[in-house]
């Protein structure tokens, strides 16, 4: 069975997915309406991980998700994705490269562009080898608002080092697929 909700964000509605108790799709849309209602404790726990991502409290996320979609390539990629630590950006060759695919970084941008679960799995990390920013499938005012969020809390200010210690990162071992 599939479940929905919606919450509010600084960078707009965030509508979720779930399947079988997993995450299984996000997107961020600039308009919306939070219904009222009761949330599911998977519904209220990625609510929660929300909104201590965006008050900077710096909590990793530990909701299941679930790729339901993709070919095994993207999915490769998208696992990928859930190394980046916060605070840190990689280019679309080092994405390539690190799936074994290093002549394929066109390929990579694409599959990137399919992530079922931006934010979460966060392929906003993600720029181009000349540090310009890319694509962002929510819009590149919602990816510039996450890079400079996350580079604030670390305490840095666009100076591409790595954030020092009390990372939010998306572990595989914290966030689960199923």
């Amino acid at each position: 069975m599939r479940e929905q909700f919606v919450c509010k964000s600084p960078v707009g509605y965030i509508y979720c997915s779930f399947t079988g108790g997993a995450l299984s799709s996000l997107d961020i849309r600039p308009r919306g309406r939070v219904p009222a209602g009761r949330f599911s404790p998977e519904q209220k726990r990625l609510r929660d991980e929300l909104d201590d991502y965006f008050s900077g409290k710096g909590q990793a996320f530990t909701q299941p998700l679930r790729f339901s979609s993709g070919t095994p390539f993207q999915q490769q990629v998208w696992r990928m994705l859930l190394t980046i630590p916060f605070g840190e950006t990689r280019s679309y060759q080092w994405l390539a490269e690190s799936v074994g695919r290093p002549k394929a970084a066109r390929a990579v941008g694409q599959a990137v562009g399919k992530n079922p679960l931006p934010l979460i799995v966060p392929c906003h990390r993600i720029i181009a080898f000349d540090g310009s920013l890319g694509g962002f499938s929510c819009g590149l005012p919602v990816k510039k608002w996450l890079l400079k969020h996350e580079k604030s809390e670390c305490g840095m200010q666009d100076s591409g080092r790595r954030c020092p210690g009390g990372q939010f990162a998306l572990h595989p071992g914290r966030s689960h697929l199923i």
